[in-house]
């Protein structure tokens, strides 16, 4: 982090106002990584190639998922100008 934000005495990184593109969000680490940025403020970006659980995610997180595989480069392109 940037600028060394810190939750008071939690030392938990805040994430508010920032945006976070995680992928293979739907499971494992990556939905780890995109459910403990949510809830330190952030607003993700979810992408994976399994449609259901990265669209829970993003419900759950109220961020936004992509069912794409990262290898489809019109399916990543069409996610990255989601984020604009």
């Amino acid at each position: 982090m940037p600028r060394g934000d810190t939750v008071e005495g939690g030392g938990q990184p805040v994430l508010t106002g920032r945006t976070v593109l995680v992928t293979g969000a739907s499971r494992g680490i990556g939905r780890a990584v995109a459910v403990a940025a949510a809830a330190a403020g952030a607003r993700v970006h979810a992408l994976a190639r399994d449609p259901a659980p990265v669209e829970a995610l993003a419900r759950d997180s109220g961020g936004r998922g992509w069912a794409v595989d990262l290898a489809d480069e019109v399916g990543v392109q069409e996610a990255m100008d989601g984020l604009r």
